[in-house]
């Protein structure tokens, strides 16, 4: 008699790592690769098809190339424009411009730090616009007062975050120094002795870095 029941694979569970490794190789709407990959696949139909099939594609192609130039950042300085108001996007974007080729930025760590300078120097300049407005009103309040606190507490904050960033950054691109240090003077604490060596020529360099 032929036995038709069919045998049940046993299903074993992931390992820790597998589990990481499979969530690692998903694709999702914000990883950079994949958004690349799929204006990359709409490109060659947009720009190949005819006026109704670009009109239809438009939309779509926009919104993924607007996403892509968030990725490239650094280059574009898209995230930079849209974190100030409009009125100061543009000396905010080539403010970054100029600071890159000023210190000659390698590393993303120095690229991040431009942006963070063009930003809070474009905030320093509108709440600084803002701040200017606001003189010109003819009468005072509690209201208004509190407003010209609040204004004031933002440029400041905006200014120290600007000279913050920038000090940073100065000190990165710094070059490193060698330190000379003579010692000619012994102290031994435990018997409370002070030994002078005049001539102990013997140089001691601690490098900076």
């Amino acid at each position: 008699m032929t036995n038709n029941k069919t045998t049940k694979k046993e299903i074993v569970p992931y390992t820790d790592e597998q589990t990481k490794k499979f969530i690692m190789s998903a694709s999702f709407e914000y990883v950079p690769k994949t958004i690349l990959k799929e204006l990359g696949e709409m490109i060659p139909k947009f720009l190949d098809g005819d006026k109704k099939e670009r009109d239809k594609m438009l939309d779509k192609v926009n919104d993924k190339t607007m996403k892509v130039m968030r990725v490239y950042g650094f280059e574009t300085h898209v995230p930079l424009a849209e974190s100030v108001p409009e009125g100061v996007r543009t000396v905010a974007i080539e403010l970054s411009n100029q600071l890159q080729k000023e210190y000659n930025c390698q590393t993303p760590s120095e690229f991040a730090l431009v942006e963070v300078i063009a930003n809070s120097y474009a905030r320093v300049l509108d709440y600084s616009r803002a701040f200017n407005s606001c003189q010109k009103i003819e009468y005072l309040s509690s209201e208004k007062n509190g407003y010209y606190t609040m204004i004031s507490k933002e440029v400041d904050k905006a200014n120290r975050q600007f000279i913050s960033a920038l000090t940073t950054l100065k000190h990165i691109k710094s070059p490193g120094f060698d330190i000379t240090v003579k010692a000619k003077t012994a102290f031994v604490s435990q018997n409370q002795q002070i030994n002078s060596n005049k001539d102990n020529k013997d140089e001691k360099i601690i490098d900076s870095k």
